[in-house]
Protein backbone atom coordinates (compact mmCIF):
# COMPACT_ATOMS: atom_id res chain seq x y z
CA UNK A 1 0.00 0.00 0.00
CA UNK A 2 2.78 2.45 0.90
CA UNK A 3 4.49 1.78 -2.43
CA UNK A 4 1.29 2.64 -4.33
CA UNK A 5 0.82 5.86 -2.38
CA UNK A 6 4.47 6.77 -2.88
CA UNK A 7 4.17 6.10 -6.63
CA UNK A 8 1.17 8.44 -6.78
CA UNK A 9 2.74 11.33 -4.87
CA UNK A 10 6.04 11.02 -6.71
CA UNK A 11 4.46 10.98 -10.19
CA UNK A 12 4.83 13.92 -12.56
CA UNK A 13 1.04 14.09 -12.97
CA UNK A 14 0.62 14.54 -9.20
CA UNK A 15 3.38 17.13 -9.11
CA UNK A 16 1.81 19.13 -11.95
CA UNK A 17 -1.61 18.89 -10.32
CA UNK A 18 -0.33 20.19 -6.98
CA UNK A 19 1.61 22.99 -8.69
CA UNK A 20 -1.56 23.99 -10.54
CA UNK A 21 -3.53 24.00 -7.30
CA UNK A 22 -0.86 26.11 -5.60
CA UNK A 23 -1.01 28.56 -8.53
CA UNK A 24 -4.81 28.70 -8.35
CA UNK A 25 -4.56 29.34 -4.62
CA UNK A 26 -2.05 32.17 -5.19
CA UNK A 27 -4.39 33.79 -7.71
CA UNK A 28 -7.40 33.53 -5.39
CA UNK A 29 -5.37 34.99 -2.51
CA UNK A 30 -4.34 37.87 -4.77
CA UNK A 31 -7.94 38.56 -5.81
CA UNK A 32 -9.03 38.36 -2.15
CA UNK A 33 -6.77 41.32 -1.35
CA UNK A 34 -8.78 43.48 -3.75
CA UNK A 35 -11.92 45.05 -2.37
CA UNK A 36 -13.53 44.87 -5.82
CA UNK A 37 -12.58 41.20 -6.10
CA UNK A 38 -14.09 40.51 -2.69
CA UNK A 39 -17.31 42.30 -3.61
CA UNK A 40 -17.77 40.42 -6.87
CA UNK A 41 -16.29 37.02 -6.08
CA UNK A 42 -16.14 36.78 -2.27
CA UNK A 43 -18.24 33.61 -1.80
CA UNK A 44 -16.57 31.86 -4.74
CA UNK A 45 -13.11 32.77 -3.43
CA UNK A 46 -13.92 31.45 0.04
CA UNK A 47 -15.25 28.21 -1.44
CA UNK A 48 -12.13 27.80 -3.59
CA UNK A 49 -9.98 28.46 -0.54
CA UNK A 50 -11.83 25.75 1.41
CA UNK A 51 -11.43 23.28 -1.47
CA UNK A 52 -7.70 24.01 -1.77
CA UNK A 53 -7.18 23.55 1.98
CA UNK A 54 -9.02 20.23 1.70
CA UNK A 55 -6.71 19.16 -1.12
CA UNK A 56 -3.68 20.14 0.98
CA UNK A 57 -5.02 17.99 3.84
CA UNK A 58 -5.45 15.05 1.45
CA UNK A 59 -1.93 15.57 0.12
CA UNK A 60 -0.34 15.60 3.58
CA UNK A 61 -2.38 12.52 4.49
CA UNK A 62 -1.03 10.72 1.42
CA UNK A 63 2.50 11.78 2.30
CA UNK A 64 2.02 10.48 5.82
CA UNK A 65 0.42 7.23 4.65
CA UNK A 66 3.20 6.58 2.16
CA UNK A 67 5.92 6.98 4.78
CA UNK A 68 7.57 9.69 2.70
CA UNK A 69 6.90 12.39 5.28
CA UNK A 70 8.77 10.47 7.98
CA UNK A 71 11.70 9.87 5.64
CA UNK A 72 11.91 13.61 4.93
CA UNK A 73 11.66 14.62 8.59
CA UNK A 74 14.03 11.99 9.98
CA UNK A 75 17.38 12.31 8.24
Amino acid sequence: MREKLRAIIESKAWEYTIISIISLNAITLGVETSQTGQQHYGPILRTLDDVVVGIYVIEISLWTGSGKLESLLIR
